[in-house]
């Protein structure tokens, strides 16, 4: 008899694995795909502009294509209108600091700013007060003079005094005490120097000097105040001269100041002649003119070296007109 099935053995040990099989063949081309939709670059998102499939378009760093025309659609918010081409990276690191740069060149200053304008005065303060006696300071400079006063009235003429000595008179000088009425300038025009002598070329400097006598008078119907004065000087042939002036003053027919004595120096460059010349100018009033006359008193002429016989002549012009 044929007795029953034995239980089922234990589960035997795996097999080593078997060599590793030949690479198989090449599989045969796939067919070719269909072309891709065309991509255009139109820069930053505008919701103002369409877009149409393939139009790529960057907004807040990362790029986007379009999967349908549309417009107004913010890419990132609807999946079918937008596709994410590339994401934004996240920022990198900070790179180190450059080194510094030299330093520029100073520019040029800007030219000043106008004046502002001054403020209004503020209130005065109250008085404080009275601080101690300070110790006394160092002497001030010395402020300048002020401007002289004007002239006062001369005064009436005093009595004559005794005559005086004869003065010294070198050289040649013809018609000597005889002088010269006095010419008056039309109105409205510059007074005019009348003539009265000249010195003679001399080969070295030359000093001169020349007394005058000033006489006036007015008729003695004459109404109101009349003044000027008479002034002389030598010419620009003098390298220095001096300038004298006699006042003349008249109310009515009294001679306030009918004129005095006039003492005039120069000095002359050698071979050259200076002239000694006399005008009139009235400063005020009107009316009558005074007749003025001027006298050569006195002449003296004196060369340096001495060498010079006519050293001291002069020409008298008194008789040649202005």
């Amino acid at each position: 008899l044929e007795g029953a099935d034995g239980a089922s053995g234990g589960e035997g040990v795996y097999g080593t694995s078997g060599a590793q099989g030949a690479h198989g063949g090449e599989g045969a081309q796939g067919a070719q795909g269909e072309n891709g939709s065309p991509v255009t670059f139109l820069g930053t998102w505008s919701a103002a502009d369409g877009y149409a499939v393939g139009d790529a378009v960057a907004l807040d760093g990362s790029s986007y294509i379009a999967l349908s025309t549309n417009a107004g659609v913010q890419p990132g918010t609807d999946g079918s209108k937008w596709a994410l081409l590339a994401k934004a990276g996240i920022d990198g690191i900070d790179g180190i600091n450059g080194v510094d740069g030299t330093d520029g060149t100073d520019g040029v200053d800007g030219t000043n700013g106008a004046n502002g304008t001054n403020g209004a005065q503020g209130a005065q303060g109250s008085q404080g007060a009275q601080g101690p006696q300070g110790l006394q300071g160092p002497a001030g400079v010395n402020g300048t003079n002020g401007t002289n006063g004007t002239n006062g009235i001369d005064g009436a003429q005093g009595p004559q005094g005794p005559q005086g000595p004869a003065g010294a008179v070198t050289g040649t000088l013809a018609g000597l005490g005889v002088g010269r009425v006095m010419a008056f300038a039309a109105p409205g025009t510059a007074p005019q120097s009348q003539p009265m002598l000249s010195t003679h070329p001399s080969s070295s400097i030359e000093f001169v000097a020349v007394t005058l006598d000033v006489t006036s008078e007015r008729a003695s119907s004459s109404m109101g105040y009349w003044a000027g004065y008479v002034e002389c000087s030598f010419d620009g042939g003098a390298t220095e001269s001096s300038t004298s002036r006699s006042p003349v003053v008249f109310m009515d027919g009294n001679a306030m100041s009918p004129g005095s004595e006039m003492y005039v120096t120069a000095q002359v460059a050698p071979t050259a002649t200076s002239t000694l010349g006399c005008m009139v100018i009235q400063t005020s009033g009107g009316g009558n003119l005074p007749t003025i006359s001027v006298v050569v008193q006195s002449a003296m002429g004196l060369s340096v070296d001495y060498s010079t016989p006519d050293f001291s002549n002069f020409s008298d012009l008194t008789g040649v007109a202005p």
